[in-house]
């Protein structure tokens, strides 16, 4: 299992870095899908985006659909998420993370994680813009690396956050995180060899530890 997957945090709390955003999206986990804004997290790829668009939909209790943008832009398709919105409210559950299931989940509402979502034509855009205008029950977060093929009109619907690479420090901390709970000993040297290479990606750094475990321990 990729420890990317196997350590992906769940919570806000767990979430490596930037938290500056996490404490802001921490006030926003108080309140109903009804009253939230619709969110835009943007950044390059590995900083932890939609990691923390699962743990805010978690934190919340919220009932959240995942979407690959990259498949939503067909006539069919879009006929698709149009029927995803029409069914919100009406006691419809896709809750697709199978971890941490002890908590309950509200039926009240529903978040859109929209992954790739640059990937969305100006076409879907405009349809997801329309539906959004008559619907408080649904929210949106957008997953992307690269926000200049949003659409103005899109944009000024959404209360955007920009992911930066981590500090040293903290990608040290989560490095020594999971080399605890994987008993695995890491040299000072590899250490900061990986923390070097990773150029604050905590993806990148997290697959280069995993790459290490597999040279030592196989």
């Amino acid at each position: 299992m990729q420890w990317t997957e196997k350590y992906r945090p769940f919570h806000l709390d767990d979430v490596a870095g930037n938290q500056d955003i996490i404490g802001e999206l921490k006030k926003y986990v108080k309140l109903t899908v009804y009253d939230l804004p619709n969110l835009l997290f943007y950044g390059d790829p590995g900083l932890g985006k939609t990691s923390s668009a699962y743990s805010f939909c978690y934190d919340g209790k919220h009932d959240f659909e995942h979407i690959n943008s990259a498949q939503l832009n067909g006539k069919d398709d879009m006929d698709k998420f149009v029927h995803i919105l029409g069914s919100v409210g009406a006691g419809m559950s896709n809750f697709e993370i199978t971890e941490d299931k002890d908590d309950e989940h509200t039926t009240e509402g529903m978040i859109l994680i929209f992954d790739k979502a640059e990937m969305l034509t100006k076409q879907a855009q405009n349809v997801l813009e329309k539906a959004l205008e008559s619907r408080t029950d649904a929210k949106v977060i957008f997953i992307a690396n690269d926000i200049s093929k949003f659409t103005e009109p899109m944009l000024t619907r959404f209360t955007a956050f920009e992911f930066e690479p981590l500090k040293d420090e903290e990608i040290e901390m989560l490095l020594i995180k999971i080399a605890k709970k994987e008993n695995l000993q890491v040299p000072d040297r590899t250490m900061r060899k990986i923390i070097e290479d990773a150029k604050g990606i905590p993806r990148s750094a997290v697959t280069a530890l995993q790459k290490y475990w597999i040279i030592t321990k196989h």
